[in-house]
């Protein structure tokens, strides 16, 4: 069911299922609330179940020139002051993570738990933010193949649903706006590093690495699992940069696992 609320002047999609405690899952660029079918269906069963397009992706619109990860935490936070809940166990994939990490240094008191797939608290490199930079020149000529090579590059696995995943990401990247996804590649830039959010969170975290992910170095999610006692980290096989989709099952299983061990479920 699709509902929507106002932030700051725009229109924002997000949905509401299930009852419990409250996850909320935040996607990554060029995704959208469909990227967590599969585990809004599972863990509905036992938790209340929140996800939104962030600004500019899905059917949710664009905020101006930048977004930057704090403001996309100001909107969950908002989003969360109007359904009335107060704590949360929040879900980012890649950006969702780095949003997540925004909120989590923000409204440290409003997690239960934080769990990062697929993302890091590092910064860009300067080969990263040269290729982003390129990114936004050449979008406005050049976004249909751009958005093909990047969806592409993201699914590194050659399992029998490739093709079938690289297609349905792609169906979501082509909904986003060149505005949308330039000021989404502007907020990623500017982002800071967050690894003192980790070293010091009060709640526990998970971190979710995909054992092909050309994204996200295995080396920098470790380093990152070893900065708290109270983290894990799990690596999974067979999967890329887009865990949800490639091996969502798995990665429902363990989300359940590392909520029962921290007593949230």
């Amino acid at each position: 069911m699709k509902s929507y609320f106002q932030f700051k002047g725009a229109k924002i999609r997000y949905s509401l299922k299930g009852k419990g405690n409250a996850i909320v899952f935040v996607h990554g660029f060029l995704g959208c609330i469909d990227l967590w079918k599969d585990q809004i269906t599972d863990l509905s069963r036992n938790f209340k179940t929140i996800a939104l397009d962030l600004p500019g992706h899905g059917e949710s619109e664009s905020l101006g020139y930048l977004h930057s990860m704090e403001m996309q935490a100001d909107l969950i936070m908002a989003l969360l002051k109007q359904l009335k809940i107060r704590k949360v166990i929040l879900v980012g994939h890649s950006m969702g993570g780095y949003v997540g990490l925004a909120f989590a240094e923000k409204y440290t008191d409003r997690l239960k738990a934080l769990i990062l797939v697929n993302t890091t608290a590092a910064r860009d490199s300067k080969s990263r933010l040269k290729s982003r930079k390129q990114l936004i020149e050449l979008l406005p000529k050049k976004r249909k193949q751009l958005l093909k090579s990047l969806v592409d590059s993201f699914f590194v696995i050659p399992t029998f649903k490739r093709r079938y995943l690289v297609k349905r990401y792609l169906q979501w990247a082509n909904q986003c706006e060149v505005k949308g996804i330039a000021a989404a590649v502007r907020g990623m830039m500017e982002r800071k590093e967050r690894e003192i959010i980790l070293k010091f969170a009060p709640y526990p975290y998970l971190i979710v690495a995909g054992k092909e992910d050309p994204i996200i170095p295995l080396k920098q999610s470790n380093a990152e699992a070893n900065l708290n006692e109270n983290s894990k980290l799990i690596v999974l096989e067979g999967t890329g940069h887009i865990t949800p989709l490639e091996r969502s099952f798995k990665l429902n299983s363990e989300i359940m696992k590392f909520l029962r061990e921290n007593k949230l479920s």
